[in-house]
């Protein structure tokens, strides 16, 4: 699409948003984005912000941003599910949790198949923003949530086992800073 700006960038991010388009969502990459995060939903819609998809910002790496791709999708997938009450999906922390989870899933599933780097970056985002202490209530009880389910304790000792066997760790090259919720 010729509205993609600095996606070739990312081409593991590339990918993904070719994906998406083909089963029927519409992902927009936009210079314009809300509060200057790397990416949100609406409806069956997600919003990438052109700026981290550059490659330029080493605090937002392919990885990091296929996390976040990822993390949006959840959302799009648990409110557009068939399946998931009406109420539950106007619940913000479930809804939450529906993408932490995706999230997981998916960077498990690329593991699988040999790319370790979103499971990486995955754990170690998960557990930072965990830990900072500046969650809106919805976001840390998904958190804490999470943080209880077997996806969580496998994900990490994959995670654990990934840097015991030698794979570099690509987490956290240069400081974290989460944007602002």
């Amino acid at each position: 699409m010729s509205d993609d700006l600095h996606l070739s960038a990312m081409p593991k991010v590339q990918r993904l948003v070719e994906k998406a388009r083909s089963d029927g969502y519409t992902v927009i990459i936009s210079k314009q984005i809300i509060n200057n995060e790397p990416g949100y939903y609406k409806g069956r819609t997600i919003f990438l912000g052109d700026n981290y998809l550059k490659g330029e910002n080493p605090k937002f790496p392919e990885d990091r941003m296929v996390v976040v791709f990822l993390h949006e999708m959840g959302h799009v997938k648990f409110q557009q599910s068939p399946y998931e009450p009406n109420e539950l999906k106007s619940n913000r922390a479930a809804d939450e949790l529906a993408a932490f989870m995706y999230s997981l899933n998916e960077s498990n599933r690329m593991a699988d198949e040999g790319d370790h780097g979103p499971l990486m970056m995955a754990v170690h985002y998960i557990t930072k923003r965990a830990q900072s202490g500046r969650q809106l209530p919805a976001y840390q009880q998904a958190l804490d949530t999470l943080m209880g389910a077997p996806l969580w304790s496998e994900s990490v000792a994959r995670v654990e086992r990934l840097k015991l066997q030698g794979v570099p760790d690509i987490t956290e090259p240069q400081g974290w800073d989460w944007p602002r919720m």
